[in-house]
């Protein structure tokens, strides 16, 4: 049985047990020491939410500790955490292309690293916290995305580098839509999409400037359900 403990005992080794903790313990023990704990069940967030006992914001994919009973009120909102919706596994699959093309990125000089980690954090975020967190730990995150995704801006370095990638990638497509005689109108907008992509990282991206304050991510509460 999963339990978490409600006040600090010490268990018949002489093991402390303090309010808070949460661990696995016999059905006959369970018994023993039911003033001091209660039962839990561990589910994933399935649906976010607001926790109006606690205030607490869980976000989908979050994996929280409950007992049977506020798992009947959350019912809707959370699920077994074995299950995984075919979204989720499509999410994570792309993700770990994302970080796999992105560690090659950063390894060759020719291939951009960013828009690959960039798609493998979106990815994460949606739909898994641990690989989230994992991917937002390593080296490769911290090295090409993070001063980004902080509103820290980006180098010069790594503008030219994903302009140049982009700007190859299109001058190969426009040439075969030229010898394919596609219709001018798709070609146009290959052209717009390219004009954009320039202007959006010359100067809608920032330089990079340690010393600019990192952005805080603000949670809109009007979005979560209160349960």
């Amino acid at each position: 049985m999963r339990v978490r403990v409600l006040k600090t005992f010490a268990d018949d080794t002489q093991q402390i047990h303090n309010e808070g903790e949460i661990f696995e313990i016999a059905d006959e023990k369970a018994i023993q020491y039911k003033d001091s704990i209660e039962e839990v069940v561990r589910l994933r967030v399935k649906k976010r939410f607001i926790d109006k006992y606690t205030d607490e914001v869980n976000n989908a994919d979050k994996v929280i500790d409950i007992t049977p009973a506020r798992a009947d009120e959350l019912k809707g909102y959370v699920e077994d955490t074995n299950k995984m919706s075919l979204r989720k596994i499509i999410f994570i699959v792309i993700g770990v292309i994302g970080v796999g093309l992105g560690a090659v990125g950063a390894a060759l000089p020719f291939l951009p690293a960013f828009p690959f980690l960039l798609i493998a954090a979106i990815c994460f975020g949606k739909s898994s916290d641990k690989l989230d967190t994992w991917f937002k730990n390593t080296n490769l995150y911290k090295k090409n995305l993070e001063t980004y995704v902080k509103g820290q801006g980006m180098t010069w370095e790594a503008k030219i580098k994903v302009m140049t990638m982009v700007s190859i990638l299109m001058a190969i497509g426009f040439t075969i839509m030229t010898i394919k005689d596609v219709i001018i109108y798709a070609r146009i907008t290959l052209i717009a999409v390219w004009i954009f992509h320039i202007i959006y990282f010359c100067f809608g991206v920032k330089k990079y400037d340690p010393n600019r304050p990192a952005k805080v991510k603000k949670i809109n509460r009007e979005k979560y359900a209160v349960v």
